[in-house]
């Protein structure tokens, strides 16, 4: 990267050409053009989309696993990525002063994050007029894209890698490598050498940090890879319990029917209705772009998508019914907040397509979800699909929480100072995420329940808490 100020990367291959989990010393911005699948960054992995742009400070591990049977017409997926140095910010910070403070933005960014809403729509558009511009014409597009990639208040988080401790990095890097390697065999001895371990020492490493062993461990990747694909393509089981590392048909079959409560087969018998799909991807999550910024359609993709990630892991629930009360869930807005999730069981009920493809029962279940929802109710969500949509429309994060809290309340309470501010925002932290908050887990196998632990121990470390307070309120303020 000596002789360009950033390498613009404009890729189409198959998605076994993907390059594997890695990390290195220059930032990236990525927008995925074609394809779908799931992505490891950091500390986190979720599932991808067509359209996401996301972007990764230095040094950060990542792997984005594409699905073979998402390609365009060739068998090719597609992406936009653009790398360059934090040297060249500086540079840039240094020749013209007026980017500087775009710049301090940017480079103060610890974490990836997904943009959503107007945000990705401008990085999307920029990145777009990139792939037709000249060399010169890119340079002069790369500077509106500094200021377009330092807004990021109100992006999603997409994973981070720095504040761990050595046990939480070191158990990290074993994640990381069985998540690249799972299809196949893997050791005990490679792992253990990988994290600088010694044979036992490791496997009581693993005992206690996971409560399985490494094959244990190593067998649940596999088998969260399996549904994946399961759910998502029209191949045969065999092939994908091949193409998730088991050798062994009837040991996946055990292993997957202990581990989900359905079979392979019962779960390739309650996919997406390809019609329905149609229609909520063209008719309804259009309609989020009129919404504000934090309800756009990257939302209701995150809600359909964790939504579908729970079902499956319940039994006897129809995915159909799930992937339709998730897509729905905040159509009121249209209306206006306050009555949204009453608003939105009505659209549902009174939608065409959903009366001419679900019984009455169907509907009135779904309309119940949609209404119980809301995170504001107090009380349990009547039926199961209820509860999926409701875990599924949280995002637990301490960061983006107290960052929030501290917006919030710079415009609502500007006659605090920073003691006042930050009184305020452990005191909701508290009342709301503490121990004996109000908010509820509904349904404990979600990711939900991990980053709610994550966060009570955060507000139970005093230390901690205050750091990061300090960190977000002085970005916070110098903006």
């Amino acid at each position: 990267m000596n002789r360009t100020a950033f390498i613009f990367d404009d890729v189409s291959i198959t998605p076994d050409r993907q390059i594997g989990c890695h990390s290195h010393p220059q930032w990236e911005l990525s927008e995925v053009i074609c394809g779908s699948g799931l992505r490891t960054i950091g500390d986190c992995t979720e599932p991808m989309s067509e359209g996401e742009i996301i972007l990764i400070p230095p040094n950060i591990a990542h792997v984005w696993h594409f699905d073979p049977t998402h390609t365009d017409s060739n068998g090719n997926i597609a992406n936009i990525s653009i790398f360059f140095e934090s040297q060249t910010l500086d540079a840039l910070a240094n020749a013209l002063p007026e980017m500087a403070p775009h710049i301090g933005r940017l480079k103060s960014q610890t974490r990836a994050v997904s943009y959503i809403g107007e945000q990705r729509e401008r990085i999307a558009a920029l990145l777009a007029e990139m792939r037709v511009a000249s060399p010169i014409e890119r340079a002069a597009e790369f500077l509106k894209l500094i200021e377009a990639m330092a807004e990021t208040d109100g992006c999603i988080p997409a994973g981070r890698s720095n504040s761990m401790s050595r046990t939480q990095r070191r158990l990290e890097n074993v994640r990381i490598y069985c998540s690249c390697n799972y299809a196949r065999e893997i050791t005990l001895n490679e792992v253990a050498a990988h994290v600088g371990m010694n044979k036992s020492a490791f496997c009581t490493f693993m005992r206690r940090q996971t409560g399985m062993s490494l094959s244990e461990y190593v067998n649940d990747l596999r088998l969260s890879r399996a549904m994946e694909m399961l759910l998502n393509s029209d191949r045969t089981i065999a092939s994908v319990a091949y193409d998730a590392g088991f050798a062994n048909i009837t040991y996946f079959n055990r292993l997957f029917k202990s581990k989900f409560n359905q079979t392979p087969k019962s779960v390739r018998m309650n996919k997406i209705d390809p019609e329905l799909r149609s229609y909520v991807e063209e008719q309804i999550i259009p309609r989020y772009a009129e919404f504000d910024k934090a309800h756009q359609a990257d939302h209701v993709n995150m809600v359909i998508a964790q939504s579908l990630k729970l079902a499956s892991s319940l039994a006897d629930i129809d995915r159909n019914m799930a992937y339709a009360a998730a897509a729905f869930h905040d159509l009121g807005l249209v209306n206006g907040r306050e009555n949204h999730h009453v608003d939105s069981r009505r659209i549902l009920e009174n939608d065409e397509f959903i009366k001419a493809h679900f019984s009455a029962e169907q509907i009135r279940l779904m309309g119940e979800a949609v209404e119980d929802h809301r995170a504001s109710k107090s009380g349990r969500p009547r039926n199961v699909y209820g509860l999926i949509v409701a875990e599924a429309d949280r995002f637990i994060d301490g960061e983006t929480i107290i960052r929030r809290a501290i917006q919030y309340g710079l415009r609502n309470y500007p006659q605090l100072d920073r003691e006042g501010h930050f009184e305020r925002t452990v005191g909701h932290l508290t009342n709301k995420y503490g121990p004996d908050g109000y908010l509820k887990i509904w349904l404990p196998q979600s990711d939900n329940a991990a980053r709610l632990d994550r966060l009570r121990r955060l507000i139970a470390d005093p230390a901690a808490i205050r750091a990061l307070f300090d960190r977000i309120y002085n970005e916070e303020t110098n903006n």
